[in-house]
């Protein structure tokens, strides 16, 4: 089935990452790499959604509502939301790792009308970092390097904890949904490796097989 732009929204600087919340309760929230600042927007729908039909669905347009905008003093190149969305992951320019947490307004309980505090800036990799990621319960961050390693971090403070070193340029780094294991995509071997556990060392051999084709 064909897909059809339902939505758009002209930011005025090059997007490096997207990401909409993670928990159903956010799942219209869109946060978006713009230059040195992350946006965060509200999906709002020209209809209902609640009990609609597919058929009225595919008539439905979209507009995107600003709500918060994020200043950091780089580009920012990755972001990736916590599971309860309540702070933002965010990879810059300058090889950084940094973490922002929403503060709630005195008259207002709603995740859409917050202002962010960061948390955390440390310095994570020593070439461009090429993704960061939350683990399932937002204790651990995971991010992965062009310098060939895979790193974790601890979730509130961004220390590292596990550096796992694969000597070529990692592309992406997923965890599994429930348990502290780590994925990661390497573009030059182009290979899967998984770690049993985050926080202790690596199999003597990662578990690893060739593909067949290369990843897309």
């Amino acid at each position: 089935m064909p897909g059809s732009v339902v939505g758009t929204e002209m930011v005025g600087a090059p997007i490096h990452s997207v990401a909409f919340g993670r928990s159903l309760a956010s799942a219209n929230l869109v946060a978006a790499a713009c230059g040195n600042h992350i946006v965060v927007y509200e999906l709002t729908s020209s209809k209902n959604l609640r009990g609609t039909s597919s058929a009225a669905l595919s008539t439905a347009t979209f507009a995107f509502e600003e709500k918060s905008r994020i200043a950091c003093g780089k580009a920012v190149t990755n972001l990736a939301w916590s599971p309860m969305d309540n702070a933002i992951c965010v990879t810059c320019a300058d090889f950084t790792l940094h973490r922002f947490d929403f503060k709630h307004h005195a008259a207002s309980a709603s995740a859409r009308e917050v202002s962010w505090a960061e948390t955390f800036c440390v310095a994570a990799h020593s070439q461009p970092i090429n993704d960061c990621q939350f683990n399932a319960n937002g204790s651990l961050i995971a991010t992965c390097s062009d310098d060939g390693t895979v790193r974790v971090h601890h979730g509130q403070t961004g220390r590292a904890l596990a550096t796992y070193d694969l000597l070529h340029p990692i592309t992406r780094v997923l965890w599994h949904r429930s348990k502290d294991e780590v994925c990661v995509y390497v573009c030059v071997c182009v290979y899967v490796c998984v770690w049993r556990s985050a926080l202790s060392p690596p199999l003597s051999r990662p578990l690893s097989r060739p593909l067949s084709r290369p990843l897309t």
